[in-house]
């Protein structure tokens, strides 16, 4: 059983005064079953383990007394969802925990009220660390002060980061590597499995023309990560240019966990990432030989760690993640929290120019500008340089 940080959020959930309904979602292959079946069976005395594919919900046994209900594989089904929150308001004294790849989905096309939700994705950089070498995460995480490392320990977080950006957060994935070690062959063979199977759950749930549009989008996202301004075009997909007539499809694969959507922080664009960089890195076939020790010294893995900072500032963000652009300026990441900015640039060469970030931030107020790259933390005026591997950090302290 892989360590994942959603445990303790549902432990959280479990111990408040909050509603007793949890819905989790997120992409199929995450380990929502696996998370959900794990904490049942350690925190409740009693429980019921159900599958909503083969029993009927209103002819649960509540004989035996359950502190916990666990329905898995909802299969988006309103119904049975205002089946299930009818049978929470009756038994208030029951915990029920809902599992479906749908969650968010329907959750946003029927009032639902008393739900907490609850989004899983693949495994973050930390949580990659944490299962694959814990002595390392805990030097890592119990510095006093994480931006002061040292070059030994840099140079092992950052060949870390290296190995997860090929193997990506997928549980199977990470648990073979784990298991058996390296080898990129085999992680190549399994995330194209799984893209197989997700793009198989997609056909067979969807209509044929929303499919498609997902097949399309998909496809895309690489490609369009390779351009220098990252926009995803509408023509892309279509020769319409109504953008109304595919924004659902982008808004579905949101709502599903699959893609995460940057907004230009004064306009409507949107750049498109990847819920998974292995996935996304198998999807569009680079070879082992591109990931190199500096990964963004080139277009293809610097696109790949534009997809994995995107998915990591995600995984703490509750609100849109946003870039900014002026003139001939660009920050690749703007996160913005009430009256608060930070701006975030990735650029290999720490000691280049600064004309982005320092516009950046005579544009706003209460702003603060970091740079990403493969270099151990430094700071040269108000800017603070990062190294990829501590964008957590960034997101953490930010809204927290």
């Amino acid at each position: 059983m892989l360590k994942r940080f959603a445990y303790s959020k549902i432990l959280r959930w479990k111990s408040s005064d909050s509603y007793n309904l949890l819905l989790v979602g997120g992409p199929s292959g995450v380990g929502k079953s696996t998370l959900c079946f794990d904490f049942v069976q350690n925190e409740y005395n009693s429980y019921l383990i159900l599958d909503s594919r083969d029993e009927d919900i209103l002819k649960i046994d509540f004989s035996t007394n359950p502190e916990c209900i666990l329905i898995d594989n909802l299969d988006g089904s309103i119904n049975k969802l205002q089946e299930i929150q009818d049978l929470c308001l009756k038994n208030k004294n029951i915990d029920f925990i809902v599992i479906d790849s749908f969650a968010k989905a329907i959750k946003g096309n029927i009032k639902l009220e008393k739900v907490n939700y609850l989004s899983l994705s693949a495994l973050t950089y930390e949580e990659f660390l944490i299962n694959a070498n814990f002595d390392l995460y805990e030097v890592f995480t119990n510095l006093s002060t994480p931006n002061l490392i040292d070059i030994e320990l840099h140079e092992k977080l950052i060949s870390y980061y290296r190995l997860y950006l090929i193997v990506g957060g997928m549980p199977e994935v990470v648990f073979d590597f784990i298991d058996k070690g390296y080898n990129f062959q085999r992680i190549r063979a399994m995330q194209n499995k799984i893209i197989s199977e997700m793009f198989l759950n997609l056909k067979f749930y969807f209509k044929l023309t929303d499919y498609k549009n997902f097949d399309k989008i998909i496809k895309l996202i690489f490609p369009t990560l390779l351009r220098p301004n990252k926009k995803f075009k509408i023509t892309d997909i279509s020769n319409s240019r109504r953008l109304s007539n595919f924004i659902h499809n982008f808004e579905i694969l949101s709502d599903l966990g699959y893609i995460k959507l940057i907004h230009q922080i004064s306009e409507k664009s949107f750049i498109v990432t990847f819920f998974d960089s292995g996935l996304l890195g198998a999807h569009s076939d680079i070879p082992e030989s591109m990931y190199t020790e500096v990964l963004i010294d080139n277009p293809i893995t610097l696109s790949l760690v534009y997809n994995n900072v995107s998915s990591e500032l995600y995984s703490f963000s509750k609100d849109s993640i946003y870039y900014w652009t002026k003139n001939m300026s660009k920050v690749e990441f703007v996160l913005k929290s009430k009256d608060k900015y930070i701006g975030i640039e990735l650029k290999n060469d720490d000691s280049g120019k600064l004309k982005s970030l320092i516009e950046f931030n005579n544009n706003y107020d209460n702003c603060r500008i970091v740079r990403l790259n493969n270099k151990a933390p430094n700071k040269k005026g108000n800017v603070i340089t990062l190294p990829l591997y501590l964008v957590a950090n960034i997101a953490r302290s930010f809204f927290n």
